[in-house]
């Protein structure tokens, strides 16, 4: 088992791998707990007039709708942005919810590791019939 105080966080602090994914992973919790004040529009809200419009930088797109509209009219930009909740909401109950299994079987996993380090294995050849 890997101990906490003989990992080397300052040279994985120093990595940009790790700046790098930390950056991204940091932008997007950012995304989802700022959500209401960064999205341009409601998430839900339909406008059927504005159905299926390319994104901003097509030609024949709505500034107001920089990544489109979906086939509802709604806000494609604002729907991603709203989507990072839920995706941080089931990261977030996956691993709370992974805790107790993991914590439950490394626990058995060293109790089975003490009660049989001091037993010697009696290695036994299978016999096939």
């Amino acid at each position: 088992m890997i101990e906490l105080s003989s990992l080397n966080w300052r040279g994985a602090a120093r990595s940009p791998r790790v700046l790098i994914g930390g950056a991204i992973v940091l932008a997007l919790v950012a995304c989802a707990l700022f959500a209401p004040w960064i999205a341009p529009r409601d998430p839900e809200d339909q406008n059927l007039v504005a159905a299926l419009l390319p994104p901003a930088w097509s030609e024949g797109a709505d500034r107001a709708y920089p990544l489109g509209t979906d086939s509802l009219g709604r806000c494609v930009l604002s729907r991603l942005i709203y989507g990072a909740r839920v995706a941080l909401y089931v990261a977030l109950a996956a691993s709370f919810g992974a805790m107790p299994c993991l914590t439950r079987s490394m626990a058995n996993s060293q109790i089975r590791i003490a009660f049989f380090a001091d037993r010697p294995t009696r290695v036994t050849r299978p016999t096939w019939k």
